[in-house]
């Protein structure tokens, strides 16, 4: 196991190469292992990322940014961050697992780390949360409890124990305004060693699965117009493998479609770039 900067090259760093913590399961009743597949297909998108939805991304990586920066020059940031806007990155070798925690920081008069996840809402949203109408993203919350998860088993490798510090036992998530960043509500959570366990089983079972090369079948109580199937990226190749009854990733009409978008698309190169990363 590995963390902050992987040495692996830019090919094998690829998005699709692992499981990331901003999905990380958890307990999830509804964690979808066929959407995790496709995911480490690398099956790509035939629509444009819209200039609406890049604009809100970096507005929230800005507001992100300055928070950290806030945190170091408060002289309570643990993790790293540089003027690129570096952070600490971890990598698990075991589970396939990578991310990049927003802030890890130690409060004045505290003795344990504390992870920090930093989200922007709308103004309304964040208002509503202050207001008790909203609650935390359940998304959010499986992040944080990852990032958690990831400062403990690396509480020595981080230097926290030779600082005296204990292991981290909970974490925040702060929702920030975009459109009025002074109004802010924060949710802390506290760690879930038997959630995590869970959810760490479940990246097992997608690993055995993809190595197999087997695509499971799709839980049929599961409404297409209910979350997590609603606003699905895959839905349609989900839904054409369902009807074709493909058990077998290599059979996935997901192939077809990457190629009728990229027509270089290698389903078995793409399967080899992911092992390969994760054989040594």
């Amino acid at each position: 196991a590995y963390f902050k900067r992987d040495m692996h090259d830019a090919r094998s760093k690829a998005w699709h190469t692992s499981f990331h913590a901003s999905s990380f399961p958890l307990d999830d009743p509804k964690a979808c292992a066929r959407k995790a597949l496709y995911g480490l297909m690398n099956i790509p998108s035939n629509e444009p990322f819209s200039t609406g939805g890049r604009a809100l991304m970096e507005a929230g990586i800005d507001i992100e940014q300055r928070t950290t920066d806030r945190f170091q020059r408060a002289g309570v940031l643990l993790s790293d961050v540089g003027l690129s806007g570096e952070q600490t990155e971890f990598i698990d070798k075991k589970y396939w697992l990578v991310g990049n925690v927003d802030s890890i920081i130690l409060p004045p008069g505290w003795n344990k780390p504390h992870v920090v996840e930093i989200k922007t809402k709308d103004h309304d949203k964040v208002e509503g949360m202050i207001h008790g109408m909203r609650g935390f993203d359940p998304g959010h919350r499986r992040q944080l409890m990852t990032y958690i998860w990831f400062t403990r088993m690396w509480h020595d490798a981080l230097g926290f124990a030779e600082r005296g510090l204990k292991p981290a036992d909970d974490g925040t998530i702060i929702y920030i305004s975009r459109g009025r960043p002074r109004t802010t509500y924060e949710f802390r959570i506290e760690y879930d060693a038997g959630a995590v366990e869970q959810g760490l089983e479940t990246l097992a079972e997608w690993q055995r699965l993809f190595v197999n090369g087997e695509l499971p079948p799709r839980d049929k109580t599961w409404k297409w117009t209910e979350e997590p199937c609603k606003w699905c990226s895959v839905k349609k190749l989900c839904k054409a493998d369902g009807k074709n009854n493909i058990s077998s990733l290599d059979q996935s009409e997901a192939i077809d479609y990457a190629k009728m978008i990229h027509s270089g698309y290698d389903y078995e190169e793409v399967r080899a770039i992911v092992l390969e990363r994760w054989s040594n």
